[in-house]
């Protein structure tokens, strides 16, 4: 009798222990332009650089949301504040929000957790890439990345270089932007970017490399090299 009346007590345990984490929610964070940030979210602090954040099982609530932005100015990084603020995050929904130019933030998604038809899953993502989504190469590995670009002086053997790795990597229009001005040939600009083209995992904000580009014409010549690979 003793241990059914125990087995009873498990069978309620369990159920409530699964179902308080499932009513947990869940929140994907980025920068509209792809830029690295930090952020805290609550009394919790995340101070790894990265363009996307993934942060699960959070219980439900509102959380005060600080983030803050990290550009390249030359060869140093400037924190700049991009939004303080609340944020409410609804038990069992799994929300993909947005910080846009204007320092606001925007909810692209609100979703079940868990749900396989979810923008996250979906957007941006490439049978090539399934489980990297936006991130593109993890941070630290980024800027190794270029910290060894830098350390060749020829640009040719820096351009086989990046191109070597690029082709076994991950990356995101942001960071291809960055591996693009490490090249002071236009030509060289002009074929990373050719080459990397398929390798995005973010198709939908390649624009964002022609900000590397110096002059009209080599993003006209872009495009007709982008052309004949489309065709």
């Amino acid at each position: 009798m003793i241990r059914l009346f125990q087995l009873l007590i498990l069978l309620f345990i369990f159920p409530l222990s699964f179902n308080s984490q499932a009513q947990n929610a869940e929140l994907t964070l980025s920068m509209s332009d792809s830029s690295l940030f930090t952020f805290s979210l609550g009394d919790k602090q995340y101070s790894t650089p990265g363009t996307v954040a993934v942060i699960q099982d959070i219980p439900a609530g509102t959380y005060k949301l600080k983030v803050v932005k990290r550009m390249r100015l030359g060869n140093s990084l400037v924190e700049k504040p991009a939004f303080d603020n609340e944020i409410y995050l609804e038990a069992g929904r799994h929300i993909e929000a947005t910080i846009n130019q204007y320092n606001q933030l925007i909810i692209n998604g609100n979703s079940a957790k868990n749900d396989e038809n979810s923008n996250w899953n979906n957007r941006g993502r490439t049978r090539d890439f399934p489980t990297t989504g936006f991130e593109g190469m993890e941070a630290g590995q980024f800027h190794a990345f270029i910290g060894n670009l830098r350390d060749i002086p020829n640009e040719r053997k820096r351009f086989e270089s990046a191109k070597g790795r690029i082709s076994l990597s991950t990356i995101n229009s942001f960071q291809l932007k960055q591996i693009m001005e490490e090249f002071n040939d236009e030509d060289f600009r002009i074929r990373i970017a050719v080459e990397s083209y398929s390798r995005v995992t973010d198709p939908s904000l390649f624009t964002e490399v022609y900000s590397a580009l110096r002059h009209p014409s080599s993003i006209r010549r872009l495009n007709r090299q982008l052309n004949r690979i489309q065709n």
